[in-house]
């Protein structure tokens, strides 16, 4: 995995501390996103495969006689839930019947723990032993505790991991490329750089939205395309959203009637360009000749 270079100034810690920054309980969002990367010949193509979002809205269940914070798909669908003591992030999986340990924020270098994290795409959820190589403090996040771990993944306190909620802690080499790129709070960004505003405001990415019954992807033609391309699903076509690769979003012409629509891509430069729809929550590569 290429991973997001930080510049982290980090005043590291000798022993655990106490966690000041709480995961949110309402109002927060993160938005998590996957890309295929192609390194060779340079300069590097990223292709957006996957857009995950997540929310939290105040919404609180009773669950083993603990209190959790509900946590969906910002698209409504619930995700599980989660709570915190001492630090630990504890997180019930939707349909599960016992808790695991999702983050840390207050450990001592050298700790050993058991954590929660999902394979991208398939969102399969497994267990892994990391190692806390170092707790420190991040001046650049309001003075939030970042802990980071032997595996070369980094939890912030009061976010989750840099890589995505749910991302896997460990440095991987393979051609991929995990962010998050976004978490909110109430009326402010918290990560990358906290600041006025929501994670709806400064992302261009796709929200995904779930695969509705008997839904698909939506049929593309003809792509490669000189202008129009039209699209036909078994769903309504409710939402659609072309964005670069770099994920900046982009406005066409567009006619959408029902279960069709039809995008006229003239005003675009050749190129290759990701058409995200309700039908299905990834993105589809459009080429403009």
């Amino acid at each position: 995995m290429y991973q997001v270079p930080f510049s982290l100034a980090l005043m590291f810690l000798a022993g655990g501390a106490v966690a000041q920054f709480p995961m949110p309980d309402s109002g927060a969002v993160w938005l998590n996103t996957f890309y295929g990367v192609e390194p060779f010949p340079p300069p590097a193509v990223f292709t957006l495969l996957q857009a995950e979002s997540y929310c939290v809205d105040g919404t609180d269940t009773l669950i083993n006689a603990q209190t959790y914070v509900q946590l969906h798909y910002c698209s409504g669908d619930y995700k599980g839930a989660f709570r915190e003591a001492e630090g630990r992030v504890w997180y019930l999986p939707a349909g599960g019947t016992q808790e695991v340990l999702l983050y840390h924020f207050a450990p001592l270098p050298g700790d050993t723990l058991l954590v929660y994290h999902e394979t991208p795409l398939s969102g399969a959820g497994q267990l892994t032993q990391v190692v806390v190589s170092s707790v420190g403090m991040a001046p650049q996040w309001e003075g939030r505790q970042v802990v980071q771990l032997n595996e070369g993944g980094q939890w912030i306190e009061g976010i989750g991991a840099a890589w995505g909620l749910f991302s896997e802690p460990w440095m991987n080499v393979s051609n991929y490329l995990l962010r998050l790129e976004c978490m909110s709070h109430l009326d402010s960004l918290r990560f990358p750089t906290p600041g006025p505003g929501g994670c709806d405001q400064a992302m261009a990415v796709a929200e995904p939205l779930p695969l509705a019954p008997g839904g698909s992807a939506a049929n593309l033609h003809p792509n490669p395309t000189t202008g129009p391309v039209h699209l036909s699903s078994n769903v309504p076509l409710a939402y659609l959203l072309l964005t670069a690769l770099d994920g900046r979003r982009l406005q066409v012409p567009a006619i959408r009637s029902g279960n069709t629509a039809t995008l006229d891509l003239t005003v675009l430069a050749p190129g290759v360009y990701l058409l995200f729809t309700q039908a299905h929550g990834r993105a589809q590569r459009v080429v403009r000749e």
